[in-house]
């Protein structure tokens, strides 16, 4: 359970960085229209990063909680 949240943290620091160059790539070498497309693709995608930004902040404060019931598990049966 521990490496779990790290590594949503890195895909989400991934998914980010991703978005830089996929901008340049539709902006430079796409169609008509490839400024507007650039800049909603980018709007897009950032919107659905804040919202698994959110997810995960609001997934990882019930895992901070397992964490600290399970320091005292052992207690629970005695």
């Amino acid at each position: 359970m521990y490496l779990l949240p790290r590594f949503i943290s890195l895909f989400f620091f991934f998914w980010e960085v991703m978005l830089i160059p996929m901008y340049f790539i539709i902006a430079i070498w796409g169609h008509e229209n490839k400024n507007y497309a650039a800049m909603k693709f980018f709007i897009f995608t950032q919107v659905t990063g804040m919202l698994m930004l959110v997810s995960i902040l609001v997934w990882h404060i019930p895992i901070t909680s397992i964490w600290i019931i399970q320091l005292k598990y052992e207690d629970l049966f005695r």
